[in-house]
């Protein structure tokens, strides 16, 4: 298949053809045009999981600085059920820590404007989990239906290149995907009454008298209590309230429903 632009001619690269760093180089070349909210940059610091780790390829973190992807760059001859879950689950659960936030920093475009401070690349990488996205080098049925399942995107990119050399990137999949995670409030459970969660920023709720929130990995139903001066969540089911005093957490926005994650210090 070719495609025409301005009167050249780009014929498609056969997937095959390709390799793994062929694939990293035309996505992160043509990221920044097609993703312009997110800031792309090579992300090679390892992950802890478990006793393992692992290494992704890449990281788009929101131009907001409050959600992020970390990006696996695959080829679909790699196993699925082997390879490629197995990183993606890491990416997903890993333990993510201030040296993952510097070496994201230390990668940042040169010719970026908006470069964060360390302490918000450290907040952002320690507090919000990111979105999981892979990138292959062409569709795959049983990795889409796979991989959401995890709740991971999945991108497969097609590549067009002229006999100049110049080249064209054309991505499917869950591009329409990347509106994702954002921290909406903060909450902490209140010292003065420790059943009610003081809630920073009420504006997500709206006008709501209850919300489903996820709380270590269980769907919550929390009861709006608002005063004069403060707006509070109930749960409606028991928290051991003393295993958390004085931590506070991020309200966050998954995409497709909240959840209460605990904002770390590490």
């Amino acid at each position: 298949m070719s495609l025409w632009l301005s009167g050249k001619e780009f014929q498609e690269i056969d997937p095959q053809s390709m390799y793994e760093a062929d694939i990293e180089k035309a996505f992160s070349e043509h990221a920044p045009w097609i993703f312009p909210q997110f800031v792309t940059a090579p992300f090679k610091s390892r992950i802890k999981y478990g006793l393992a780790s692992q290494q992704p390829d890449l990281v788009m973190v929101n131009r907001n600085f409050n959600s992020w992807i970390v990006v696996e760059v695959e080829k679909v001859e790699h196993s699925l059920d082997g390879h490629v879950l197995p990183q993606v689950e890491s990416f997903q659960l890993g333990d993510y820590s201030n040296k993952n936030a510097r070496a994201i920093l230390d990668a940042w475009p040169l010719g970026e404007s908006e470069k964060p401070k360390l302490k918000q690349m450290e907040h952002l990488v320690t507090s919000v989990r990111p979105k999981v996205c892979v990138v292959a080098d062409a569709a795959n049925d049983a990795w889409k239906y796979a991989l959401s399942i995890h709740r991971a995107l999945f991108i497969w990119i097609r590549l067009f290149r002229s006999k100049d050399g110049m080249s064209i990137v054309q991505l499917e999949g869950d591009t329409q995907e990347f509106d994702l995670a954002s921290v909406v409030s903060k909450c902490m459970p209140s010292r003065e009454m420790p059943t009610l969660w003081i809630v920073s920023d009420d504006a997500f709720l709206e006008s709501l008298d209850v919300v489903e929130i996820e709380f270590q990995q269980r769907a919550i139903r929390w009861d709006v209590i608002r005063t004069a001066g403060r707006v509070y969540l109930m749960p409606e089911q028991q928290i051991r309230v003393g295993d958390f005093a004085n931590v506070a957490f991020n309200i966050v926005d998954d995409g497709d429903h909240l959840v209460l994650r605990r904002m770390s210090n590490g």
